[in-house]
């Protein structure tokens, strides 16, 4: 790849093959060289596709921070698309290392942030939160700057982000939708989960991607026929019981009303769980 402009010598943006501008970055990857020459693509470490829109936003962006800060940023995406087995896009590359760069200068600056959902992301994101952890401790080995865990969540954030490929305000919803879920069901039959178990992981995912559609305003139907519903409602009639506090929920917060399919769906989720704990 031909190299267009140098930001630090890990990151530079340079023109692929099909002669399209992008941002590719890699330990050292540029150094000793200059515009105009060609770049190793044996050493480059991640590709970013940048639109035309966004150009001056990026060059802006990654000309303020500090090589330092870079760096360590760097290293952060590494390990997380690493331990999530899962790339990071340009999105959330962008907004992540803005984040932790901020982050930094209001740590130096004594300013301290609190997060509204930190309890929601450690217990709906709990991967991404690890790495979060690892994160800010990574930032005081390298950096000397104590971050408190409120960034960890913070960053937690931007990776679950890349996952669920959404912008920041409606993964902010879906966070909040599927913790007050959880704790409708929780508080409606009294149960304590086992936050291990392998039931949970999947209710807590089946929450997440439902309340990704109530966040675009799609609904799930046409799969369930009436026959089908009416039996899986006689049969566990206790479970539904619950469905029309989930309902009044999402219309008066929302203004999302609960399919057939999305009930019966639901229903299975939450027996199941509910199985597992009266075992």
């Amino acid at each position: 790849m031909k190299i267009q402009k140098i930001y630090n010598n890990n990151i530079a943006s340079a023109l692929n093959d099909a002669g399209e501008e992008v941002i590719i970055s890699g330990r050292g990857i540029v150094f000793g060289k200059k515009k105009g020459d060609f770049v190793d693509n044996g050493k480059i470490d991640k590709i970013f596709e940048v639109k035309s829109e966004n150009r001056n936003y990026v060059d802006e962006l990654i000309s303020e921070i500090p090589d330092e800060v870079m760096t360590v940023c760097q290293h952060i995406l590494e390990k997380a698309e690493e331990k999530l087995d899962r790339g990071i896009n340009t999105t959330v590359f962008l907004a992540l290392t803005d984040h932790i760069n901020y982050s930094i200068v209001r740590a130096k600056e004594g300013m301290e942030i609190k997060n509204p959902l930190l309890y929601e992301i450690k217990n709906l994101y709990r991967a991404e939160y690890q790495l979060g952890l690892e994160s800010i401790e990574h930032i005081h080995d390298e950096l000397e700057v104590e971050l408190p865990l409120d960034e960890a969540g913070f960053i937690a954030f931007h990776l679950a982000n890349g996952a669920m490929n959404e912008d920041v305000g409606k993964l902010r919803d879906i966070t909040k939708i599927t913790q007050d879920m959880l704790n409708i069901v929780k508080y409606h039959f009294n149960l304590k989960f086992d936050e291990d178990s392998i039931q949970y992981m999947r209710f807590i995912t089946h929450l997440k991607f439902f309340a990704q559609r109530v966040t675009h305003n799609e609904t799930l139907e046409g799969i369930t026929d009436e026959e089908m519903f009416n039996l899986l409602k006689k049969k566990h009639g206790d479970t539904f019981k619950v469905i029309p506090k989930i309902d009044s929920y999402l219309v008066n917060n929302y203004g999302y009303a609960l399919s057939t399919d999305e009930e019966m769906y639901l229903v299975l989720h939450i027996e199941r769980l509910r199985r597992k704990i009266q075992m």
